[in-house]
Parts: structure tokens; sequence; C-alpha cells
């Protein structure tokens, strides 16, 4: 069974707290640096639960390394904050990066994916059947390449927009739609079209 994406109703205290002192420990006391912690804090509140939902689902779950890859995500997100333009592009910004410190993960370790029961059409599987093609279905979406594995996952579990997808993964919006309808065919494909709700 896949676990459950956990619900986050607070921010996480030391991710924010590292930064913070990162900060002052480098001498950011002046009134920039003031400011860069403040914009880092809002973008922290407003980001970090959606950010840990998402990498505990490309994860499959793997609560220990959606902390780590969130927190890793956010520290670099603080240390590169100047480059970010404005509120309006934060969203696709922080996405980039958190599915940039995935990718890097992947490279370095052996492949795993989060998946969604919401993509099994359960009125079409009967009892414990259910288990075992959910099953099924997760170690197929974990051959998926990476990049097309986390479009899926952007677009289909996260509800996320093309254009938040594209910058995500760093692509065009075409390529990204692309990524997504290649990677929803091969599951129907494998699978069948009663089974497979995308």
């Amino acid at each position: 069974m896949i676990p459950a994406t956990p619900r986050l109703s607070t921010v996480d205290p030391p991710i924010a707290a590292r930064a913070v002192c990162d900060a002052r420990r480098e001498g950011e006391t002046t009134a920039d640096g003031q400011v860069r912690i403040d914009r880092f804090n809002g973008l922290f509140a407003r980001h970090y639960a959606a950010i840990y939902r998402y990498l505990f689902r490309v994860t499959a779950g793997d609560r220990a390394l959606s902390e780590d890859l969130c927190q890793e995500s956010f520290l670099r997100a603080y240390r590169s904050i100047a480059d970010l333009r404005s509120n309006d592009t934060e969203r696709p910004w922080i996405y980039r990066i958190a599915t940039t410190q995935f990718l890097n993960h992947v490279r370095r370790h052996r492949p795993s994916v989060g998946l969604e029961e919401s993509v099994i059409d359960h009125r079409a599987v009967v009892g414990s059947d259910v288990d075992d093609l959910l099953q099924r279905v997760r170690v197929f979406v974990a051959g998926l390449p990476p990049r097309q594995r986390a479009a899926l996952i952007l677009r289909h579990l996260d509800g996320r927009e093309y254009d938040e997808v594209a910058a995500a993964i760093g692509c065009s919006v075409v390529a990204a739609r692309a990524s997504v309808s290649e990677a929803v065919r091969r599951i129907r494909a494998e699978f069948g079209e009663e089974y497979v709700t995308l």
C-alpha cells in the first residue's frame, strides 16, 4: 500500500532557522541581509508544504529522503534568492530547484517513484487485486526516465499547469506536454484504459 502523503500544518523550523543562522554567520546583518532573510521566510512559509508533498511522492514515500531533498532545495533557494525576480515566479522557481535536487539524487542512486492510488480506477479492479495492480504500476513508473516521471507526477498528482511543469523540469511547454503524454501512453499501453484514470 502506498503511504499517505503527510499533511503539514506548519513549516519545519530547523530548515528556516538553519538558513537564517547561515546568513548571520556569513555576516548578513545589514538591512539588505534582513530583506533577504524576510523574503526567504515568506517563500518558505508559502511553499514548504507543497514542495515536501511533491518530493514525498516522487521518492515513493521515503520521509527521510523527502526531508533531505526538501531541506537542500530550500537551502539552495536561500543562497540564490537574489536571482528570483518577483513573487509571481517563485512557485515554478522553487519547484525547479526541488526537481533538480530529485534528478540529481536519481542520477546518484537507484531510481524510486511515488504514485498515488488515484491513478488506479478501483471500480475496474476487485479485492486484493487493487494492491497488486498498484504495485505493478508503481514499479512500471519507476522505470520511466526521471524527467518523464517528474513531469507525470507534477501534472497528474500535483495538478500543476504545463507551464509550471516545464519550468520545474527545465524544458519548453511543448516538451513538458510530450513528456506527460508519453508517460500516460506507456502506462495505458501496459495496463489498459480500463485500469488507469490519467
